[in-house]
């Protein structure tokens, strides 16, 4: 099993929240070339309206730079971790359980398994926090292996 951990740079934009917000930013960027690997899109409300936010990974290179600038996006400060690998039963709890045992606290996260593989989005507060979890995720990735995946067994 290989778990690739991958310090990103998420690129961020608010909008108004309506239909097509995501499919015009998807269409400026599609005619850049860009090859995204991580889309994310969500709603909040402020004060009596919905702003939508998008967030994108990678935006690499002037063409796809400027592309994204033009639709509203901007380099997003928050230091982001992307975590993929061998999917495996009680792993991704070992993982949180770890990161929870550091005192390190997560601002977001956005999971998913598709096949026999896993993807993890995961932001911290600060660049130490992020480096922190990405040296601790790739020890309790080398144990689990170690022990033949016993998600049973003390860290």
């Amino acid at each position: 099993m290989t778990i690739s951990v991958q310090k990103i740079n998420l690129w961020r934009g608010e909008a108004e929240d309506q239909p097509g917000t995501l499919a015009e930013m998807m269409e400026q960027l599609g005619r850049s070339g860009s090859g995204l690997e991580v889309v994310m899109g969500y709603s909040y409300p402020i004060q009596q309206r919905r702003t939508a936010v998008i967030e994108l990974f990678p935006i690499s290179g002037p063409k796809t730079a400027s592309a994204a600038q033009q639709a509203g996006l901007a380099r997003s400060s928050k230091p982001t971790l992307l975590i993929q690998g061998d999917d495996r039963v009680g792993l991704s709890e070992t993982l949180y359980r770890a990161i929870a045992d550091a005192g390190l606290n997560m601002d977001f996260l956005v999971a998913q398994a598709v096949g026999a593989h896993f993807s993890v989005v995961v932001g911290f507060a600060t660049e130490g926090d992020a480096d922190r979890a990405a040296t601790l995720i790739k020890d309790v990735a080398a144990e689990w292996e170690r022990s033949g995946g016993d998600h049973d067994t003390p860290n």
